[in-house]
């Protein structure tokens, strides 16, 4: 496979807006079935500055990273919240618990990133849907 450039307009925009899994948009610009790029899928996440809670806890069997672009928020991993802004890197181990939240006044953005070929391959359970 060689470089490639993607230009992230008119990919689609995913999204959950629900009371377990929490209110958050996505868009993966690097991952089948957009590209070919194999063992890495990318993309950038929104959280909107209305008072929603973000991510709701969840976990997946994948490690992932965040690094904020702009905006700022909560993470928490593992029971551990921190702080985030632009310029902020955070890395979830595999199976960890963790959710993302806004605290500011403006739309919360985030790069993010697994090493999977897919965000197929990304298996999600949330701590509100555990039985």
């Amino acid at each position: 496979m060689g470089g490639m450039v993607v230009d992230a307009a008119g990919l689609p925009v995913e999204g959950w807006d629900d009371v377990r899994r929490g209110t958050v948009t996505w868009q993966t610009v690097l991952g089948a079935p957009t590209t070919p790029a194999s063992g890495m899928t990318v993309g950038v996440a929104e959280l909107a500055p209305d008072g929603t809670v973000g991510n709701a806890t969840h976990r997946h069997a994948a490690a992932e990273f965040y690094y904020v672009l702009s905006g700022e928020g909560l993470v928490e991993v593992d029971g551990v919240t921190s702080p985030v802004r632009p310029g902020s890197a955070v890395l979830i181990p595999g199976n960890s618990w963790h959710s993302l939240a806004n605290t500011g006044t403006t739309t919360l953005r985030v790069l993010y990133g697994f090493p999977v070929d897919s965000m197929a391959d990304v298996h999600y359970e949330f701590a509100a849907e555990a039985g």
